[in-house]
């Protein structure tokens, strides 16, 4: 009996391969022995396991440190998403390639605004962001806030974050607010200590500008420290 075998993508929610995925086959035989493979996903997320004989298999993927579980896709044969990063009951008939077996990690997100006195946004001001992910890996991003003010930075594993403002010319910065992951406000222009969980989407980082006359003197408060 020719053997077959299953392939398919391990991919973020952008797209983009999540290489070093760990993926598993195990299964039954149509004779009632076991079978398994094991291949890890290269860096546009392709595996493929082969040698496999007719019969009924799962897949499970273990993902690297710092995604969250997002949508599983069987494949050409067949079976079920049944838990995160887990398809069951695959039948793979005498011989079959089965491809399109997709799962997907996701990363997370951290957004807010830039504004004059907490209502109007403050578009075209420089915001970074750096960090470390739980894998150890360091993150540094850079955008600019939108006509209204916002902000986002996107494609980011669960880890520690620092975002940073860049102060606006002929503006004094009056105050800053932490969002959804915590953290605490370590300068009117610094929100540090965010600590985003795998595939969370946090919001609510706000930075407070009030206008000042050129020459003047900028004064700013800042409402929360950090603690111990």
């Amino acid at each position: 009996m020719r053997a077959g075998g299953l392939g398919g993508l391990v991919v973020d929610d952008s797209g983009g391969g999540i290489a070093g995925a760990t993926v598993t086959v195990s299964g039954t035989t149509v004779g009632g022995d076991g079978a398994s493979g094991t291949a890890t996903a290269g860096p546009d997320g392709a595996w493929a396991v082969g040698n496999l004989p007719a019969g009924t298999y799962t897949v499970s993927v273990r993902q690297p440190a710092g995604y969250g579980n997002g949508p599983d896709t069987p494949g050409a044969a067949g079976g079920r998403a049944s838990a995160p990063n887990r398809i069951t009951g695959i039948d793979l008939a005498p011989g079959e390639t089965a491809a399109g077996y997709r799962f997907t990690g996701t990363l997370g997100a951290i957004a807010g605004r830039v504004t004059v006195g907490g209502a109007i946004g403050l578009a075209e001001v420089e915001v970074g962001l750096t960090g470390t992910a739980t894998s150890g890996e360091s993150v540094v991003q850079t955008t600019a806030t939108g006509p209204d003010g916002a902000f986002r930075f996107e494609g980011l594993p669960a880890g520690r974050y620092r975002v940073t403002e860049t102060q606006p010319q002929d503006y004094a910065s009056t105050d800053a607010t932490t969002g959804t992951a915590g953290g605490y406000v370590a300068t009117t222009d610094v929100l540090a200590g965010i600590a985003l969980d795998a595939g969370e989407s946090a919001r609510g980082y706000e930075f407070e500008e009030a206008q000042v006359r050129p020459g003047s003197d900028r004064q700013a408060s800042v409402r929360d420290r950090p603690g111990a």
